[in-house]
């Protein structure tokens, strides 16, 4: 990854805040994994709201994209989800048939360098943005299972 954003970053100073931004998405990729690893299992009362609030993506949320090729940089994996398409799974001539050709889904998110990227086959999952967002899932938290 680093001698391919050499290539398209030219200057040095570029390339340094590239690389650090990079090793910030493996942070927040490393961490997502690990919350998400944390609540499914488990699914006491107070995970399962931190479940239900992570797998329940909208429009505009900040993601992580869950069960993504491990390949992939992990600049690509965390952003902000911008769109849904629904696109054929093959063309016209591939299906060999005058059916309908299935579709499947795709996912188009803000990378944190600005880009866009298209996803297929993996599941969003939304992460806290910022500390005010973590501070109300704890009150929602708080409000469903010891309020009561």
């Amino acid at each position: 990854m680093a001698e391919k954003m050499k290539e398209t970053y030219p200057t040095n100073r570029t390339y340094e805040l590239l690389e650090k931004l990079e090793n910030a998405a493996e942070a927040l990729v490393a961490n997502a994994e690990e919350l998400w690893g944390s609540v499914v299992p488990s699914l006491s009362p107070m995970e399962e709201i931190r479940y239900n609030w992570m797998k329940n993506p909208k429009m505009n949320d900040f993601v992580y994209v869950h069960m993504a090729d491990r390949n992939e940089s992990s600049i690509n994996k965390v952003g902000i989800w911008i769109q849904t398409m629904f696109r054929p799974v093959m063309t016209q001539e591939e299906w060999g048939s005058d059916e309908a050709i299935p579709e499947e889904e795709h996912f188009l998110i803000e990378t944190l360098d600005g880009r866009e990227f298209p996803w297929h086959n993996v599941q969003l999952l939304r992460i806290p943005k910022d500390e005010a967002e973590r501070r109300s899932i704890t009150a929602e938290i708080y409000e469903e299972v010891f309020a009561k």
